[in-house]
């Protein structure tokens, strides 16, 4: 069944209220995890990022319960787990899967023998385990590769055998951390691929813990950012990425949507406006106003001479976010009425700075 991204409306699932974690230390306590909140909605693709440090590791530990809060409470699927006892916790950890950065694989046990492990531990039969097994080597590409051995296989390989294991026990949550970090980039694709398809096709919510911003952009809906155990950023990835309001976020969209002006448009700025200078106009499109030809626009309805300097287009969410960077060649006369224009049509049009001018507008 292919489902839709699920909407602000969907039921949560998951939901962390006041989330405190303090590890001793030689040193003192340690607070890794600093009064988190927040909500995963059913079905959704739900990104944490953070740099080394953060706490995003202990976080989805914590949701688990791998790791016990110091204070806070986790809910999932409406259970109370930091209230539950060690056998009611054990069951309510069977609906809740996990795939590691590195497999964890069983270098003994076959592909088949691996994915089966977990029902063998919860005492399922033969039949029932080879019910749940078949299909789900089918769902990650492996069924003809079931007598194979880890040692066999290769890294994306490996990891997707984990995942089938984790998937195993029908869980309603996966926890992913760090799933892509050991992986190449065109294996980490594939991945990420397999993981959207799955969460689309079994309607299964995925957290997933990385540090890399290009894994949310690809396949997450929606992100929170953490630094120094603390939740400093969250929303839908799109608004994230194209209106990121904390340092932390800038960093992580920078180093991905590269908008700097390139070395020698850089090496032209100028300290202000003055004789011999153009401004910059920087335009910002998103959603469908990226569709319009908006310079064609303001060049025949606004009477703006304009040289372009630089311009990028990136997909998020499957929708398109452009930046265009112009100097302005006639900035008296058609800069006004040019982001007068902008603003009427939910464009973001602002000046980011003055250049030397490269010719002066036609009289």
């Amino acid at each position: 069944m292919t489902l839709t991204t699920p909407s602000s409306e969907s039921e949560p699932v998951i939901r962390l209220t006041d989330i405190v974690k303090v590890f001793p230390t030689k040193a003192g306590p340690s607070r890794v995890l600093d009064g988190i909140s927040l909500t995963v909605r059913r079905g959704e693709i739900f990104g944490i990022i953070g740099r080394s440090g953060a706490g995003k590791s202990t976080l989805v530990r914590c949701i688990n319960m791998l790791e016990s809060p110091t204070s806070g409470t986790v809910l999932v699927d409406g259970q109370e787990m930091t209230a539950l006892s060690d056998a009611n916790l054990r069951k309510a950890r069977h609906r809740i899967g996990m795939v590691f950065q590195h497999f964890n694989l069983l270098s003994s046990r076959t592909v088949y023998d691996n994915v089966a492990f977990p029902l063998e531990i919860a005492g399922r039969s033969r039949d029932e385990i080879r019910k749940a097994v078949d299909p789900l080597l089918e769902i990650v590409g492996l069924a003809d590769k079931s007598d194979r051995y880890p040692a066999q296989l290769s890294g994306g390989q490996k990891q997707r055998v984990g995942i089938a294991r984790a998937l195993a026990g029908d869980p309603s949550v996966l926890l992913c951390d760090e799933a892509t970090s050991a992986l190449d980039p065109e294996t980490t694709q594939s991945i990420l691929a397999l993981l959207k398809d799955i969460n689309r096709r079994l309607g299964l919510t995925i957290v997933l813990i990385t540090h890399e911003m290009a894994v949310v952009k690809e396949i997450a809906d929606t992100v929170v950012v953490l630094d120094a155990g603390r939740v400093v950023e969250q929303g839908p990835v799109f608004d994230v990425f194209t209106e990121p309001q904390s340092e932390v976020a800038r960093s992580f969209v920078g180093d991905l949507l590269n908008h700097d002006l390139p070395a020698p448009v850089a090496a032209r700025l100028a300290e202000g406006p003055g004789e011999g200078t153009n401004p910059l106009l920087r335009i910002t499109f998103t959603g469908p106003a990226a569709n319009t030809p908006v310079l064609g626009d303001l060049i025949a309805g606004k009477g703006l001479q304009a040289n372009i300097l630089h311009g990028s287009i990136d997909y998020i969410q499957d929708k398109p976010y452009g930046v265009l960077t112009v100097e302005v060649l006639n900035g008296e006369t058609a800069l006004a009425p040019s982001l007068d224009y902008l603003a009427a049509n939910g464009l973001k049009g602002e000046i980011v700075g003055h250049v030397a001018a490269t010719r002066r507008a036609a009289a």
